[in-house]
């Protein structure tokens, strides 16, 4: 009986270490996914656009804010919701 209680300890004390490690370290690993802040941003300034170079300007900002954050290829829903906040620009 003793033994099957120290079974019993050590495996719960590794599935609390396990769920620990992934709770600590699961956050580094996330992909950054600000693409929705981005087309936020992006259409607030076509919005308050005035003139065709701040149209430009805007859509240049966007995508190279979300080039550059781009460690996986974009969402298809973003990517369309993007290219539909160009589009009307």
């Amino acid at each position: 009986m003793n033994r099957l209680a120290l079974y019993v300890v050590i495996g719960i004390g590794a599935a609390i270490g396990v769920l620990v490690v992934l709770a600590v370290f699961g956050e580094f690993f996330e992909p950054q996914n600000d693409y929705c802040e981005f087309a936020e941003e992006y259409a607030i300034a076509v919005d308050g656009a005035r003139t065709s170079r701040e149209i430009t300007d805007a859509s240049v900002e966007f995508v190279s804010k979300v080039g550059s954050t781009a460690a996986d290829p974009i969402p298809s829903e973003i990517r369309d919701s993007a290219e539909n906040l160009i589009g009307r620009a």
